[in-house]
């Protein structure tokens, strides 16, 4: 429970030149957000991880972009 509320945190912090799941990353207390992305808007891919004390809990791989 607690780490989906840290990632939605983590979520809302996503930035304008990358609008891609979070930001690079993200820290909080004993919780760590990191999101490597390449890419831009019209063809990305990623992943996103997060840690709990150096010890990985959570591991995403995404992808995405336009449709013409």
């Amino acid at each position: 429970k607690e780490v989906y509320a840290f990632l939605k945190k983590a979520m809302k912090l996503l930035t304008v030149d990358k609008p891609f799941r979070g930001p690079e990353k993200f820290v909080e207390g004993d919780f760590k957000y990191l999101n490597e992305v390449r890419g831009s808007v019209n063809s990305f891919k990623g992943e996103e991880k997060i840690y709990f004390k150096e010890q990985e809990i959570y591991q995403l791989t995404y992808h995405g972009g336009l449709i013409n």
